[in-house]
């Protein structure tokens, strides 16, 4: 969770830190300057700050179903397993209304490997979960994960995430989250939900997809 905060921040930096790609994915049309993966991508992305908080959110477009997509991305234990941005995750507290996780991440050189603890309240018939970075990288901040419908077959992932206005990353930071991290994670995200719908569940059916989905309607 505090990984994907700080791929939040990073896609966005304060105006004028950085002219180029990760500025220019703050409309929609700009958005196709962006990093592009087979069957996923970031649809749009929106910032905006006041004395007290600053808050951004990304919107994912995703060729997989809404169920689909939630149930990987909801099953945070599993994260390790099949994101390399994540060494590991540590289950701290699974049971009641909010679970509680302790998160090492691993990104690209020279960033340096991180901790955070984060609590965790899923929210299944909504399909969001909300968090809370108690300690560690970007402690303090909230925000909220969350899968819709898009164009029947297809998913909208929200990424939402408030924190301090003064929050600022170094240009080479943001090179490495627009270019190498981001890219990175979604296509991981979607090769799970692949799987996940190739290995369905006892009792279940293999979902449709369209491996081929319009993601520019």
């Amino acid at each position: 969770m505090a990984a994907l905060t700080v791929l939040l921040w990073t896609l966005a930096p304060a105006p004028g830190s950085w002219d180029n790609r990760a500025t220019l994915i703050s409309s929609p049309a700009a958005a196709q300057e962006a990093p592009r993966v087979k069957g996923i991508r970031v649809e749009h992305v929106d910032r905006d700050a006041s004395e007290t908080a600053a808050w951004i959110r990304i919107r994912v477009l995703s060729d997989t179903p809404p169920q689909e997509t939630w149930n990987v991305i909801r099953n945070i234990r599993q994260w390790d397993r099949f994101m390399d941005l994540y060494e590991e995750v540590e289950v701290l507290d699974p049971d009641g209304p909010m679970e509680r996780y302790r998160l090492s991440i691993s990104p690209p050189w020279p960033i340096s490997r991180a901790e955070s603890l984060v609590r965790v309240m899923k929210r299944p018939a909504d399909r969001a979960m909300d968090y809370w970075v108690e300690a560690g990288l970007m402690q303090g901040t909230y925000g909220r994960i969350s899968v819709s419908d898009a164009d029947g077959k297809a998913s909208r992932i929200l990424f939402e995430n408030t924190g301090s206005p003064d929050r600022r990353f170094p240009d080479w930071m943001v090179k490495i989250s627009v270019y190498l991290v981001v890219p990175s994670v979604l296509r991981e995200i979607r090769e799970q939900i692949l799987l996940q719908m190739e290995r369905p569940e006892e009792g279940e059916e293999p979902s449709a997809l369209q491996e081929d989905a319009d993601l520019g309607r």
